[in-house]
């Protein structure tokens, strides 16, 4: 059967270069291609500006309110380990949305810090000058 069936292909394959020459001829074929000159025309000469990156330009901080934090409410007297660290997702229009606690000093201040993040504004990302929404960790970090 497997015989049957290498034979039949190896005949097909003979059968059609028969038909392509007439009476047992050899027949020459050259392939050959040109383009129409209005539609090489068309082809612009420079190459257009790839992107490098994915476009997306950050968001810049308009507006924000001012944290307020008595020093004796910290854990420790040293400030600069004392940060609190936010997650949210900046809406198309500016606005923090979402706001999450992603490092924590205590809860009377990440309170507050929480409240006035979701108060900041921000000039939104823009990807192609449409405004897009985008995801944002902001580190707040205090000082005497």
């Amino acid at each position: 059967m497997r015989t049957i069936l290498v034979a039949s292909l190896l005949a097909t394959t003979a059968l059609l270069n028969a038909q392509t020459s007439p009476h047992g001829q050899v027949a020459n074929q050259v392939a050959s291609s040109s383009a129409p000159a209005a539609i090489a025309s068309d082809i612009p000469t420079s190459s257009p500006a790839r992107r490098v990156t994915s476009g997306v330009t950050a968001p810049q901080l308009i507006s924000q309110r001012p944290i307020k934090v008595a020093t004796y409410e910290f854990p420790s007297e040293d400030l600069a380990t004392q940060n609190v660290v936010v997650h949210f997702t900046l809406d198309a229009y500016g606005v923090p949305q979402n706001v999450k606690l992603v490092k924590s000093v205590s809860p009377a201040i990440d309170a507050r810090v929480i409240a006035a993040v979701s108060g900041f504004r921000y000039k939104p990302a823009q990807l192609d000058s449409w405004n897009v929404p985008s995801e944002m960790n902001l580190v707040v970090n205090f000082t005497k």
